[in-house]
């Protein structure tokens, strides 16, 4: 099941989750639909339910090497007002669900 909600500037598409654990609610993509980033798509984002909270995690960068942890060393601090108003898209997009 693909919901897609609008937002400022992109389109949040939430997918379902058979087969994934329970606390794992959806998979979203954001779909810029204008501004220099109109036609791509972010894909990755998941929202999970931890305790009576719904956080979402942003996408992890992916390794050309099998088998290789990804370590939370090797992930870029990602925070800030812009990433902040993505993850409030997603939540909202969930919360019309």
């Amino acid at each position: 099941m693909r919901d897609v909600h609008a937002a400022r500037g992109f389109a949040v598409t939430l997918d379902g989750t058979l087969g994934a654990p329970q606390s794992l609610l959806a998979r979203a993509e954001l779909h810029f639909l204008e501004g220099p980033l109109t036609g791509l798509a972010l894909r990755g984002f998941s929202l999970w339910r931890a305790g009576a909270t719904v956080l979402v995690t942003p996408p992890r960068l992916s390794s050309a090497r099998p088998f290789l942890r990804p370590s939370r060393l090797a992930q870029p601090a990602v925070s800030g007002p812009a990433l902040q108003a993505l993850f409030d898209a997603i939540l909202a997009a969930h919360s019309k669900r």
